[in-house]
């Protein structure tokens, strides 16, 4: 994620080049991927919603500090990647499925409603009325690096991963059909 982030930040770009193309290929993967396992950790850990605030508002305003050095920061989203889930800590397996579409779904309609181009100069990658209250809370919600609409649904995704049951007795069976007899139940070879 590091290597991405430095590629685009410090606008490397000689495609010919053997890194070039590896960081390439990660790109945008990895961040997903952390947000996700950051979901794992948040059902892992069991924090109280206080805990979980506190921790959040940490995550917030390291990443705020960051920000003055490297523009695409993620530890501010991270923060209210947080916030945002404090509400859903007591939510059933299907309210925090139901959640997470209720969020891809904003998220779309947030892309088609809005101008996502809003704020952002795309030949320095600058975005130019940040620290106004309307240019934050614009980047942070819905055309930052990584905004809290769709992000928050790779939280959620982590999340509901780990609460869920990973085998329940009939689909277990239902997966054993599908892929053919059972050993048990297959006729023993013949000799010859």
């Amino acid at each position: 994620m590091v290597l991405v982030n430095f590629r685009i930040t410090a606008h490397v770009s000689d495609t010919e080049d053997w890194a070039y193309q590896i960081t390439h290929l990660l790109e945008g993967r990895a961040a997903a991927l952390f947000v996700m396992l950051a979901g794992v950790g948040i059902t892992l850990a069991k924090a109280s919603a206080s805990l979980m605030a506190k921790r959040a508002l940490f995550l917030l305003a390291i990443g705020l500090l960051n920000l003055t050095i490297f523009k695409a920061d993620i530890l501010h989203y991270y923060g209210v990647y947080f916030l945002c889930a404090i509400p859903l800590m007591r939510l059933t397996e299907r309210g925090l499925l139901i959640s997470t579409g209720l969020i891809i779904a904003v998220s779309l309609m947030m892309l088609f409603g809005l101008n996502y181009e809003a704020g952002w100069n795309w030949e320095t990658l600058e975005y130019t009325d940040f620290w106004t209250p309307q240019g934050f809370l614009r980047n942070l919600f819905s055309n930052g690096w990584h905004p809290v609409f769709p992000w928050l649904a790779f939280l959620a995704c982590g999340w509901g991963a780990v609460r869920s049951p990973i085998r329940p007795p009939r689909s277990s069976s239902r997966c054993l059909a599908a892929c053919g007899p059972s050993p048990s139940s297959r006729s023993a070879p013949r000799p010859r």
